[in-house]
């Protein structure tokens, strides 16, 4: 069969036409491309073949990607961890987090309990199997027990989490002070390991203990501010940015792209700005470091990929957060007339941010387009949960902590005794998940109540076997179905030791310091009373 003239044409030719015919300036030019791919199989082959993907970087730039970025800085790419990056799925990704859920209250899939450890990893009778965290999220617990931290998973974490513990009062020793402690968590092997590094001054940048964010450490030096990463992989410190004169308050990374929420700079002429409330939301991509010729020290590298900031007496881009919330926004009625804006971290995309709202919602704004106000929320499943109290009252429970999937598709969000995953893109409760914390009639609100059930972390985790794809034939990692799931872990600190070897160090350098005193002071005793004796001596003897 001979084919058209166009299809003739050589592959470089062919996919130049294709990338002008889905120029980021078309208002849907991933329209284009699927139209066209609907001709032919030769042009679907042509559109969705895995070699020619860079023509799904125009569309990508028309939903909200910035232009300057490249496929591997993108926070979010579409794909987990050992599935390989594609601007297909950047696309797909951003296009489903574009459109609102439907109206009404969602469908709520039947609760499963949560696993109490991981199991052994499932191979499937070959060596090729992979295990990956895809949602690692902290869960409070009792006051007397040890508390968790942990930090947004990223793709370029190797399938690994890192996390913090720490142990309330330190452990029951009077002379030791409570610290968090850093850990990585590798899926594989199910046990934690200690971040060795030393969290010290080093070439002078003192570090500072704000903000507290687990997987990160800040350093200071003369009024400009350095941000220092986990590397989950090593389970050390790797990329470094400067952000300058701009102090960080909430941040996320991966690789190295570092996408922060700053406040402004002090030394702004714009006095009407205040220096307490954070404004400014800036990406940077670490670039590496270099040796200034006047000290020979190694200083982290940094450029800005883009900024959004303020400029005097004009806001590029202003988020309010009402107080009261209109039925529309609700989607299940009434009310309370309350915000969560500030009281959990806000998840952030490469083109959307979540945050807390009005009555305790989930608020979803678009911040690379200019929009002055969310464009929709993600519904409240609970007003359908089965573990709802008959009497309670009609306002909703908190959310108390949020996350994200390594790809972007998922949205985690916690209780104090569930865990709620939401999929962005078919816009449906994907999966609720029990830690089997019981709740009586009068905590059933609360995000934390006192009892004895203890802190932890959740954990989804998939598993993954290298095989060839039936329709591409590809070379490249499948999920093996039914053999993920969702663990609620809380015994990570006792698992690599992390609590006993951080107290060991203390009490060690504590005993040893206090040891080192007493053996000073008995040998200056010792001297000062030989002294003694050898003065009566010679006066004895004269």
């Amino acid at each position: 069969m001979d084919l058209p003239p166009l299809l003739r044409l050589p592959t470089e030719i062919l996919l130049n036409i294709l990338k002008f015919s889905a120029s980021p300036k078309d208002p849907q030019p991933h329209i284009t491309l699927i139209n066209v791919s609907l001709t032919c199989s030769h042009l679907h082959h042509a559109i969705f073949c895995s070699e020619n993907d860079s023509i799904w970087h125009g569309p990508t730039v028309a939903l909200g990607i910035p232009e300057s970025l490249h496929l591997d800085q993108v926070l979010f790419p579409g794909s987990s961890t050992v599935q390989r990056r594609l601007w297909r799925n950047v696309a797909k990704l951003n296009l489903g987090w574009s459109r609102p859920f439907p109206a009404g209250t969602p469908t709520v899939p039947r609760s499963q309990k949560a696993q109490r450890e991981l199991p052994p990893q499932n191979k499937r009778g070959d060596w090729f199997g992979r295990r990956t965290i895809e949602i690692f999220a902290y869960g409070e617990g009792n006051r007397r027990g040890a508390a968790y931290g942990s930090k947004h998973t990223s793709v370029k974490d190797d399938g690994c989490a890192v996390f913090q513990v720490r142990s309330k009062h330190g452990a029951g020793h009077p002379n030791v002070k409570a610290r968090w402690i850093t850990g990585v968590l590798d899926p594989a092997l199910g046990k934690a390991k200690e971040v060795t590094s030393e969290w010290k001054a080093q070439e002078q940048w003192t570090a500072t203990p704000f903000p507290v964010s687990t997987g990160f450490m800040v350093e200071e030096k003369n009024g400009e501010y350095r941000v220092r990463v986990v590397d989950a992989a090593t389970a050390g410190l790797s990329h470094s940015w400067n952000l300058g004169k701009r102090m960080p308050d909430r941040f996320v990374a991966n690789g190295e792209i570092l996408v922060a929420v700053t406040f402004p700079n002090l030394e702004s002429e714009d006095l009407s700005v205040a220096p307490h409330i954070p404004s400014n939301l800036i990406c940077l991509e670490s670039t590496g470091v270099s040796k200034s010729r006047w000290t020979k020290r190694a200083e982290a590298e940094s450029k800005v990929v883009w900024e959004f900031d303020l400029e005097t007496g004009q806001v590029l881009k202003t988020m309010e957060f009402k107080t009261k919330s209109a039925s529309a926004l609700s989607g299940t009625g009434l009310r309370a007339a309350f915000t969560t804006a500030f009281t959990h971290d806000f998840l952030l995309t490469d083109t959307h941010i979540v945050s807390g709202g009005a009555g305790g919602g989930l608020l979803v704004w678009d911040y690379s387009k200019d929009h002055d106000e969310p464009v929709y929320t993600i519904p409240d499943p609970m007003g359908s949960d089965a573990t709802k109290l008959n009497d309670a009252p009609s306002f909703p429970r908190q959310y108390s902590a949020l996350s994200m999937s390594v790809d972007g598709r998922f949205v985690g969000a916690t209780t104090s005794d569930k865990l709620w995953l939401f999929d962005m893109i078919d816009k449906k409760v994907h999966g609720v998940y029990s830690n089997g914390r019981k709740i009586e009639k009068k905590d059933y609100y609360v995000k934390n109540p006192l009892d004895d059930f203890p802190a932890g972390v959740w954990c989804w985790y998939r598993e993954w076997r290298n095989g060839r794809d039936e329709k591409t034939g590809e070379l490249g990692w499948e999920e093996v179905d039914g053999f993920g799931g969702v663990a609620y872990l809380t015994n990570l600190g006792d698992e690599g030791s992390l609590i006993r070897s951080g107290l060991a160090v203390k009490i060690r350098g504590f005993v040893q310091r206090e040891f080192m005193d007493w053996t000073f002071l008995l040998a200056l005793l010792v001297g000062l009373a030989m002294s003694v004796l050898v003065l009566m001596f010679i006066r004895y003897r004269a």
